[in-house]
């Protein structure tokens, strides 16, 4: 027994020690960054929303960088409250024409504070006019994302699957049926269940938040606030828990005009069982959740072959994709 538990303790210290050696890793290559070339002119009436704070400027760079490349769109930072001054001009330098908000510029007066609920509010006034894509900083663009520019060309919605093995648009009944065959104790099997108590929408998606596209008003504070008041009602405190922004995220994309769950894998996240894949050409999109984010070096890889595309491009090689021109 004694012996079975020194090993165990071991074998968490190594994997501890290996995640921080490949976090540094990660870091040294995301600063990088800084010998690239700023972005250029929007040339779409999008906006790219992220929610950033002082900790992810270098990774949210990497993400943008790498999308915008093949999408030029506006941009916006919604600030946690934790960047500095010489964050910003740092982000200014690399975005020129980049634009910033607060918590304070969106009170979710009638939901609750935190849990990324302010960045839906933020988009639901952005989104009165303007296709909104909300992109986690957290994540890559390894090549041209078709799918994604028809998607906003056309005026549809669309998001990144919730697990490898992809996702459907569903009927509530239909995903409540799913939630029930899931695992107890998550907050989002129990919001899922109590989907058909909503007279917002008809359609659910388990999608991922980390991505995904809005046209023009398809989010509106009034849908927020109702998705919220009938979940808080059903779930009470458990509501509250992180990840109910994410089913709220879920609906409002699902229910938009002609949303499109992104195909799997060419769109994916980091999961163990997608370590062999992320790496493949044919790969669009890689998000790189924190609980797998830097094993087998797969974020730093990515990372420093979007880095070096747009090296390049800014040497006047051919670093840019399709859709820049």
């Amino acid at each position: 027994m004694v012996t079975q538990v020194v090993t165990q303790v071991v074998t968490q210290v190594r994997r501890r020690l290996m995640r921080e050696l490949q976090a540094a890793a990660w870091r040294r290559t995301a600063r990088m960054i800084d010998a690239t070339p700023p972005t250029g002119a929007a040339r779409h009436a999008v906006t790219v929303l992220t929610m950033v704070g002082t900790r992810e400027v270098d990774a949210y760079l990497v993400a943008l960088k790498s999308f915008h490349r093949y999408l030029p769109a506006q941009v916006e930072v919604m600030d946690d409250g934790s960047l500095t001054e010489d964050d910003r001009r740092r982000l200014a330098h690399h975005v020129p024409g980049i634009r910033f908000s607060t918590y304070a510029d969106v009170p979710a007066d009638r939901c609750q504070s935190g849990g990324c609920w302010e960045r839906l509010y933020r988009i639901a006034a952005l989104n009165r006019d303007q296709y909104v894509i909300q992109l986690d900083s957290d994540t890559v663009t390894t090549t041209d994302p078709t799918e994604v520019r028809a998607a906003v060309e056309a005026g549809r919605g669309f998001v990144i699957a919730g697990g490898l093995e992809g996702s459907a648009l569903v009927d509530y009944a239909s995903a409540a049926a799913a939630a029930r065959l899931q695992p107890l104790g998550h907050m989002q099997r129990d919001a899922e269940i109590a989907l058909p108590h909503l007279a917002f929408g008809s359609r659910y998606v388990r999608g991922c938040a980390a991505f995904c596209g809005f046209p023009p008003g398809s989010v509106t504070r009034e849908g927020i606030e109702a998705i919220h008041a009938v979940m808080a009602g059903h779930l009470g405190a458990r509501w509250s828990e992180w990840g109910s922004e994410q089913v709220a995220s879920n609906l409002l994309v699902a229910n938009a005009a002609g949303t499109q769950v992104l195909p799997a894998p060419k769109y994916c996240s980091h999961y163990p069982e997608s370590y062999h894949l992320v790496r493949r050409p044919e790969i669009a999109f890689v998000h790189f959740i924190g609980s797998h984010r830097y094993d087998r070096g797969n974020y730093r890889a990515l990372a420093r072959d979007a880095l070096d595309a747009l090296a390049r491009r800014g040497q006047g090689g051919s670093g840019a994709g399709a859709g820049s021109a």
